[in-house]
């Protein structure tokens, strides 16, 4: 097979793979998003950050591949069960609990402006930070969890050189995120925008339901 037709189906691949087959990812997406409240903008960032980290993991796990062959291969199907596995676990349940936490706890505006801090004026909303370096180091963690199509396609990686396995990795690790970042959080901030301004009372519910999610992703998804 040719260069050209291995980064075309291994292309066409993860495109599909954008479509479904991130069924472990996805509730960790789903859930933080919601939890975290944000609006379409910075859904798609966060979403953004999630998937270079993907890009940039998987890339380096082509150039590993291209240089070491089949012990890469190995190596990232036994470390999953063994270590990645709570790595991501631990993660996505400590998320989970402190969005609950955040949702869950008093706030302080809650029994009248005397309560507020100084920093913070009563009623006022300002839109919550995003957690650039989680989605980055979300994004990095979920790329390595072996499935059969990163499994293909480090094993086409292992035939290339470093500087094509790295473009062939990557490139999967692109057009995988392409419906995640155009749908799902276009879709969540939407809903996030919409309930905060029409309906604030049930924004804590949407944010308890983003935790629960994540809860049940690191306990039954991963």
């Amino acid at each position: 097979m040719s260069t050209s037709m291995i980064f075309s189906s291994i292309l066409f691949m993860g495109l599909t793979c954008s479509l479904g087959c991130s069924s472990v990812s996805t509730p960790f997406i789903l859930g933080s998003l919601l939890g975290e409240g944000y609006d379409v903008q910075t859904s798609r960032k966060a979403m953004l950050l999630f998937s270079l980290g993907k890009v940039i993991s998987l890339s380096f796990l082509g150039l590993l591949s291209a240089i070491f062959g089949s012990i890469v291969l190995t190596y990232v199907e036994q470390a999953y069960p063994n270590t990645t596995m709570w790595i991501v676990r631990i993660a996505t349940l400590l998320l989970g609990i402190a969005i609950l936490y955040s949702a869950l706890k008093k706030d302080a505006c809650g029994s009248g402006c005397g309560s507020c801090p100084s920093s913070k004026k009563c009623g006022s909303k300002s839109a919550p930070n995003i957690r650039k370096k989680s989605y980055l180091f979300a994004g990095a963690l979920y790329a390595t969890i072996p499935c059969a199509p990163l499994v293909t396609t480090l094993t086409y990686a292992s035939t290339m050189t470093p500087i094509l396995a790295m473009a062939l990795a990557g490139l999967f690790g692109v057009v995988n995120s392409i419906i995640p970042i155009l749908f799902y959080a276009s879709m969540v901030g939407l809903a996030n925008t919409e309930f905060t301004r029409d309906a604030p009372k049930f924004v804590k519910y949407i944010k308890i339901t983003g935790g629960i999610i994540l809860i049940y992703a690191a306990i039954f998804q991963v």
